[in-house]
């Protein structure tokens, strides 16, 4: 079984417990694109057999919706952790709004003391969890938009758009140190990663359960759906063959694309080879075709 998953992550399992979870039910090797924090739920979206090598290559923005609670914060920036006493909020409905209103572009902010970020060949939690006294590495963060949908203070309730790499944990402790009262994510639901979207999700109760009536097909997501964003090449199956095997091709004269830019690679019959990209060096001063993620030979992924 080749192919993605849109799985709903529940608040509380770890992604890790998801992919766990996915195996269990479908008896296949499975990996996720971008973790969520256990305390979040939403979209995860699942790479099956021979796809978890495609994952790197799936779009990587993404949306949230959150709740971020103002007076308080913790040692994880979530409720998670151990937390401050509560403080007074001074800010008023406005105020809140016009300091979200400026949480969008490129924020340099740093990374949350309990993530997986690697420091010194360790990760942040396990150094947090260690007592290490060290200041967090600070990353450039995307936010390209930012829309307060309700302020019931001390509590704002806010949708986020963003790129790859955000933590919205991050972006909740920094609109708190902006108002000068703290702040802490209450609760963090993933609404669309990439192309997989929320409504789309399925459980994993209902996933066993089409597993267990052996119709876990139709759960699974094409690479074709999930890898739409990047343009497809159609090969000859000689051409195809060669490229997997490592070799240079002539890419098809009406092929447009930049050179590194990722292309899906595809027989005549539309199964899928891998991620071929332009290369401009390769060829005798012509761009050729080159092979950056292959599948093995006999995967039939469309």
């Amino acid at each position: 079984m080749d192919g993605f998953l849109n799985l709903f992550k529940p608040s509380g399992p770890t992604s890790a417990d998801m992919i766990d979870a996915v195996r269990a039910a479908l008896g296949v090797n499975a990996g996720h694109a971008g973790t969520l924090d256990p305390l979040a739920e939403g979209v995860l979206p699942v790479g099956l057999g021979a796809a978890r090598r495609l994952l790197p290559y799936l779009r990587h923005d993404k949306e949230y919706e959150g709740v971020l609670r103002l007076g308080q914060e913790s040692d994880t920036q979530d409720l998670g952790g151990t937390l401050t006493d509560p403080r007074p909020v001074t800010a008023d409905a406005s105020t809140v709004r016009a300091a979200g209103e400026t949480l969008t572009g490129d924020l340099i902010l740093p990374v949350p003391m309990y993530s997986a970020v690697h420091v010194g060949g360790r990760r942040l939690h396990e150094l947090a969890r260690a007592g290490a006294a060290i200041t967090p590495p600070t990353r450039t963060m995307t936010i390209f938009s930012l829309e307060v949908l309700e302020v019931d203070l001390p509590r704002v309730r806010f949708r986020v758009s963003c790129a790859g790499g955000t933590y919205v944990r991050s972006l909740a402790a920094e609109w708190g140190r902006r108002l000068g009262c703290g702040g802490l994510l209450e609760r963090l639901a993933r609404t669309r990663a990439g192309s997989f979207l929320l409504a789309d999700t399925i459980r994993p109760d209902a996933l066993a359960a089409l597993a267990q009536a052996g119709r876990a097909g139709e759960a699974v997501v094409p690479a074709a759906r999930a890898l739409a964003h990047c343009p497809e090449v159609r090969l000859s199956d000689a051409d195809a063959t060669r490229l997997t095997q490592g070799q240079w091709v002539a890419p098809p004269p009406d092929l447009v694309a930049a050179a590194g830019a990722p292309l899906r690679a595809t027989r005549p019959d539309g199964r899928l080879v891998g991620i071929a990209s332009l290369d401009a060096v390769r060829g005798a001063g012509a761009p050729v075709l080159v092979a950056v993620r292959m599948l093995p030979p006999g995967t039939a992924m469309a």
